[in-house]
């Protein structure tokens, strides 16, 4: 070989090396090991008039919403979803790498939004991570596009933002 080809071997070993070694914990999202997803968004402190937390527990059979703050007793809406619908919710969990990293630190930072995902089989907790928005910096140990996923679930509610908003 010659010089030029083994500094190019070494370079493509050296950086397959460096792709390897991320610290993220991948989970196999698949329809198999998973029979619940459950999204939950906690909303900044501002004032109680104005707040809404939402939890959203999505099956292959029906989704289902609970919605507290804004000064109200807590609502629950429920609709019907498919299976395919459910298999799109584990597609974009993988397509979008969902998976736990290293707890990162908020600094002491206060008073942020809150996003949190979990995975179940059988009742059974398979998957949990956590993202804190504070001061413009995200810390936590979900990684990958939260706000994908996020859309994608709120979608499964028809009229999610005049649910969310009603009293």
């Amino acid at each position: 070989m010659n010089n030029h080809t083994m500094r190019t071997l070494v370079l493509l070993s050296f950086l397959a090396l460096l792709w390897s070694c991320d610290n993220s914990q991948r989970f196999n999202f698949n329809n198999k090991n998973i029979d619940a997803v459950r999204y939950a968004y906690c909303d900044a402190s501002i004032p109680p008039k104005l707040q809404r937390n939402y939890t959203i527990t999505v099956t292959p059979d029906r989704v289902e919403m609970v919605v507290s703050g804004g000064d109200t007793i807590p609502r629950d809406t429920s609709v019907v979803c498919s299976q395919q619908a459910f298999n799109k919710i584990i597609d974009l969990l993988n397509s979008e790498k969902i998976r736990n990293g290293e707890l990162s630190n908020n600094d002491g930072c206060t008073g942020g939004d809150s996003e949190s995902l979990s995975c179940f089989a059988n009742n059974s907790l398979v998957f949990s991570g956590d993202v804190y928005y504070c001061g413009g910096k995200k810390s936590g140990n979900l990684k990958g596009d939260i706000g994908r996923v996020s859309e994608a679930i709120c979608n499964l509610i028809p009229n999610f933002e005049s649910v969310l908003r009603s009293k």
